[in-house]
């Protein structure tokens, strides 16, 4: 079985996997392991429907001769799909941007930090940060 799963399968597959791995790791590490509730929520409601497949089969079934340990770890499995592909999506990066509705780059770091809403009648010179210092880095922000 495990000679068919890598067949198409090679190197420089996995080369690039593992480096989109890690540049994603990292940014997960930077905001901190959070994630948008509505993908725990699509998690929650993989993990109740597998639940209710499980409960709706008949007792000879053959999934039914395994273990409750089996069976609870056969369940985790829609959820895992459902984590993989917000993942592998860029989801975490994209509930990270969009949260903020208006943003400006840190002049030291370069991490997004909000910013205030723009005057109308104010060019676009600088930017008026919400914070008074960079959430990344730590550096006071220059005053618009």
């Amino acid at each position: 079985m495990w000679k068919h799963f890598f067949d198409g399968f090679s190197v420089i597959h996995g080369i690039l996997f593992l480096l989109v791995a890690i540049a994603s790791f990292k940014f997960w590490i930077r905001i901190r392991f959070r994630l948008p509730m509505y993908i725990h929520v699509i998690a929650a409601v993989a993990f109740a429907f597998t639940y209710l497949i499980y409960s709706a089969m008949p007792p000879d079934a053959p999934v039914n001769k395994f273990s409750s340990i089996h069976r609870f770890l056969i369940a985790l499995i829609l959820p895992a799909i459902a984590y993989f592909f917000f993942f592998a999506y860029g989801g975490p990066r994209a509930a990270y941007y969009s949260r903020f509705s208006s943003v400006a780059p840190c002049p030291f770091c370069q991490s997004p930090v909000r910013t205030l809403p723009e005057d109308v009648s104010s060019p676009k010179a600088s930017p008026h940060y919400a914070e008074q210092m960079c959430p990344e880095c730590g550096r006071e922000l220059p005053i618009g």
